[in-house]
């Protein structure tokens, strides 16, 4: 319930200062149907007084002692071997404490609900985000069936997908896919949310900084991006993508998809997914919104590295299944 002296202010503002709903909703937290409720409400409720606890010192000191080896259970417990309210309760029983069964069930259950995550609604502002992923599917280019991987970079705000089928998960797919998406949504985005995928992330520091790979470092200063990362197993950090990825490998990819190549199968896909898309009408005006916060796209990034090898003249360079000639000074562009 809202306190008075707020439910004051709220009827002030809206029926004497003249002061929109929709604003006094923003300036005060609550929502909109919230501050109807009380502009139109004939008679305010008064709140009732507190009811008073009685103080339970057997509880309180069987508390204290529950919170004790609630608090160290992960010293004795591993995996599936879990601390429960019914062992906790023997355990107190052991220590000389006469709780009752139903007294430390309910102890147990504040203390994992002080423990349980929070977690609100997100709400992206356009432009502001997008999530990206791969997921192992199975294709069959000219007619031979094979694994491959589908790169999924999600809008979070208008909910607009690009799917890419690539043949390997690694940093060469990784980036041209990249190039691909930005190309497709015609602007850059100011933040993509990733795991820890070794394509990006050479190694996780301590404190959870991330070390780079050098060429997706120079993608993200290119398309002046920023890349943020999930906590390490923490999948729901990314849940738009990761829920949206699933549901695309099972109402698009089944049967499971043919096609001259990879390239005509991708095609294929993001033709259905922009006719779903285009269904929805809330999506559509969301698109649009997001289409014209989207920042301009600049010249496409070349992701080849130019490394020079000095080799002896009767030495030979093996770079991603190519021999270098031998003797000189050798030039080469690869992904890395």
């Amino acid at each position: 319930m809202v306190p008075m002296d707020v439910v004051a202010v709220i009827r002030h503002k809206v029926a004497s200062e003249g002061v929109p709903i929709r604003e006094v909703a923003r300036e005060l937290g609550l929502s909109r149907n919230t501050i109807r409720r009380y502009v139109r409400a004939n008679k305010i409720p008064v709140p009732r007084p507190e009811k008073q606890v009685r103080p339970s010192p057997v509880r309180d000191e069987v508390a204290t002692a529950a919170a004790a080896i609630w608090r160290a259970r992960r010293s004795f417990t591993a995996g599936k071997q879990r601390l429960t309210a019914k062992r906790l309760w023997e355990l107190l029983r052991e220590n000389g404490h006469t709780a009752s069964e139903r007294t430390v069930r309910r102890l147990v259950a504040e203390f994992r609900s002080g423990e349980r995550e929070v977690t609100v609604p997100l709400v992206y502002t356009p432009g502001e985000l997008a999530q990206v992923d791969f997921f192992e599917v199975w294709v069959e280019p000219s007619g031979i069936r094979q694994k491959a991987w589908m790169f999924v970079m999600r809008l979070m705000h208008s909910g607009r997908d690009f799917a890419m089928l690539c043949a390997q998960q690694d940093a060469t797919w990784f980036l041209a896919a990249h190039v691909a998406a930005f190309t497709y949504f015609a602007g850059v985005v100011a933040a993509v949310a990733y795991d820890n995928l070794s394509a990006a992330v050479a190694k996780i520091l301590v404190g959870a900084p991330r070390l780079l790979r050098p060429r997706f470092a120079a993608l993200c200063a290119h398309y002046a991006f920023e890349p943020r990362f999930c906590r390490p197993g923490e999948g729901h950090d990314k849940g738009g993508v990761e829920r949206r990825g699933g549901h695309v490998r099972r109402q698009h990819l089944v049967p499971i998809p043919r096609g001259e190549s990879l390239a005509a199968m991708t095609t294929a896909l993001q033709a259905r997914l922009d006719a779903q898309h285009s269904r929805n009408p809330m999506y559509v005006e969301a698109w649009a919104r997001e289409r014209s916060a989207l920042r301009p796209l600049p010249a496409p990034f070349d992701g080849r590295q130019v490394r020079t090898v000095q080799l002896r003249h009767h030495a030979s360079y093996l770079v991603a299944g190519a021999r270098c000639p031998v003797g000189g000074a050798v030039r080469w562009s690869t992904y890395s």
